[in-house]
């Protein structure tokens, strides 16, 4: 249990970390999902620096185009996250 309360809460500083106008269930859920498919053992604080970097509101408005009902758009914008973190890394990488 308290695994899942850690994960939350990190969850939710990730978003108040991106835009804190988003803690929507459907986004509370996807980057709740997003960090435990990708981030299990990453420190909060490094999740937090991440998430920073990304705006969610826009994922958000795109997931929210690109399907209908809420676990649609949670899965949409887990699949949004992932990306847009992944390019995110990639352009560090370049740098």
């Amino acid at each position: 249990m308290s695994e899942d309360q850690e994960r939350l809460t990190t969850a939710l500083r990730c978003i108040q970390a991106s835009n804190s106008r988003m803690l929507h269930a459907d986004m509370v859920l996807a980057v709740y999902d997003y960090i435990g498919a990708h981030m299990p053992t990453a420190d909060r604080t490094d999740a937090i620096k991440v998430f920073r970097g990304i705006d969610l509101a826009a994922i958000r408005a795109r997931a929210l185009a690109l399907s209908s009902g809420r676990v649609k758009r949670r899965d949409a914008a887990l699949i949004l996250i992932a990306d847009r973190i992944d390019h995110l890394e990639g352009d560090a990488d370049v740098a």
